[in-house]
């Protein structure tokens, strides 16, 4: 019972947890009081199941995936994993489709649609009533979560994309079958862009029919597409769609997947797109990375109308697999933040917000229109990125709110992390950086470590990982793993065996550690360092290049 005042015109939301003795489903209601009269109330049922979907890894993928059956020649797998991707967005609910991906190293989702004889039951497309899901369309449902629920290659499910408000009570039932057959995959849905209108969203503007979306679904990934490359211009509603796809996922808690555009309308589907160029590619990806998304997927890829059929397919292919390098890059430091906040500077778009001079990055200075993406990470540290607009490469002039010796930077070509040189007064600092057409880069201030949780299975043993980046310059981080709580000693030694630095003497838990260490003054070479804890140790080396 949550009780709280709420001025009028004005929005608010009300969280809870719930928790139960054993999986099963729950009803919830709510009831909003006006003058101590009921004003509105609203029921939902809430499914507790055993466990959860949390994403892990960021999610790099394309719509329209290759057949996994298509020969080398047809640019099939092998020339899928060439462009930088890891996972399948779906494939048919077949073992040796499912096998096929899993020789070539990636994984996939399993496309459940096929569960129903149309897409009316998933879809309801202009104001269309769906039937209700029969029994026998659940127990086909049932039969291919316990064929590969168990596969390793299978991290999700693919449901449909982008269904109409009236179908979303069908998906629910859908969602809360595989999620108490097989509680720890992906349930997977696309929702459309705000430009949809009515006829999907009912009588809901576009935030609120995400919200009863994700009400009713109870997804645990909030999807959604928006193309905006246009022969002529450009589409203005890019960032209004990506900041309320933001907004919501962050006062749900749920990470957030774009779709954007890969190619162009070369085959007069009446779409107008034009074919995008690489710095077109790299804006894309670096904004929806600087507004927080944990999920890129390019459209399209596969048949006539996409990568592998445009008369342009090999410029493409190198653009994308270029940006899903950096992408592969920069995700292990991504997935560990949380987005604070996105902001512009130049000429603010629909559905963006300037830059005030309140928050870390006081100010930018630069012949263009930049977006600064704001992040910290479980311990509080502040990240920043700072992305170009497509037109041209750009010097940036960045002020931040505060003085600081040490600012650091992620090189994503080389996937090292460099010291920025920074002009340091009293109160601030200030630095340049040199960007390409549409690219971003990431800014922080201590070097992100391994985060011990309670989903962290305990080692079995001592364990001393190779520092990372190796070689490095002039920052690297060391990881070691202790299976019992004791004293644990970290040293770093010249090639000679001097001691050089003690990075950690003391008392640590059992689990997995990360210690930085910097070396901004020390000469090239090879260094050791060690690990001494419960009564062993354990040696390693790395080099040190500038």
């Amino acid at each position: 019972r949550a009780l709280a005042p709420i001025a009028a015109g004005a929005a608010d939301t009300a969280r809870w947890t719930v928790s139960a003795g054993e999986p099963g489903d729950f009803p919830v209601t709510g009831q909003i009081l006006l003058d101590g009269d009921v004003h509105a109330d609203s029921a939902i049922v809430l499914p507790v199941v055993s466990a959860r979907w949390e994403q892990r890894e960021f999610l790099l993928t394309a719509w329209s995936p290759p057949a996994v059956w298509a020969t080398a020649r047809e640019r099939g797998l092998g020339y899928y994993g060439e462009a930088n991707f890891k996972t399948l967005l779906w494939v048919p609910p077949g073992k040796a489709a499912v096998d096929s991906v899993a020789r070539y190293g990636m994984r996939c989702l399993i496309n459940v649609g096929s569960i129903v004889p149309d897409q009316s039951y998933l879809r309801a497309q202009d104001f269309q009533v769906p039937p209700k899901l029969r029994p026998e369309h659940f127990a086909e449902l049932d039969g291919i979560i316990d064929k590969f629920r168990d596969h390793p290659a299978v991290i999700g499910y693919f449901i449909v994309d982008e269904p109409g408000h009236l179908a979303f009570e069908n998906l629910s039932q859908i969602v809360a079958r595989i999620r108490r057959r097989d509680p720890t995959r992906l349930c997977y849905i696309n929702q459309h862009p705000s430009s949809a209108g009515p006829a999907w969203f009912g009588p809901r503007s576009y935030r609120e029919v995400l919200e009863h979306y994700l009400d009713v679904i109870q997804l645990e990934l909030l999807s959604y597409d928006r193309y905006t490359f246009f022969e002529g211009g450009d589409g203005p509603d890019f960032f209004k769609d990506l900041a309320t796809v933001r907004r919501v996922a962050l006062d749900y808690g749920v990470p957030f997947a774009n779709i954007v555009q890969a190619v162009g309308d070369e085959t007069n589907l009446g779409l107008n797109w034009r074919i995008p160029k690489a710095p077109e590619h790299r804006w894309l990806a670096y904004n929806s990375l600087a507004y927080g998304a944990r999920s890129l997927m390019w459209f399209h890829w596969n048949h006539t109308w996409g990568v592998t059929g445009s008369v342009e397919q090999d410029r493409l292919f190198a653009s994308i697999r270029n940006v899903n390098a950096e992408i592969n890059t920069l995700a292990p430091f991504l997935m560990r933040l949380r987005s604070t906040g996105a902001y512009h500077v130049g000429e603010i778009p629909p559905g963006g917000v300037a830059l005030p001079d309140t928050v870390l990055v006081r100010a930018v200075e630069a012949d263009a229109d930049m977006v600064v993406g704001l992040f910290e990470d479980e311990a509080g540290n502040d990240y920043f990125m700072v992305v170009n607009d497509y037109e041209e490469a750009t010097t940036a002039t960045v002020m931040l709110d505060r003085s600081t010796a040490e600012l650091l930077t992620l090189d994503v070509a080389s996937g090292t992390v460099r010291q920025v040189p920074v002009e340091t007064g009293s109160e601030n600092a200030e630095f340049e950086v040199d960007l390409r057409p549409g690219a971003g880069r990431l800014f922080f201030f201590t070097y992100p470590t391994a985060v011990v949780t309670a989903r962290s299975p305990a080692p079995e043993r001592y364990g001393l990982g190779q520092n990372y980046p190796n070689p490095f310059n002039p920052v690297t981080t060391i990881s070691f793993e202790t299976p019992a709580p004791g004293t644990v000693k970290v040293t770093i030694y010249d090639a000679l065996g001097q001691e050089v630095e003690v990075l950690v003497d003391g008392h640590r838990e059992s689990g997995h550690h990360a210690v930085r260490w910097s070396a901004p003054e020390l000469a090239s070479g090879v260094y050791l360092y060690a690990l001494e804890a419960g009564g062993r140790t354990l040696r390693r080396k790395m080099t040190l290049l500038r």
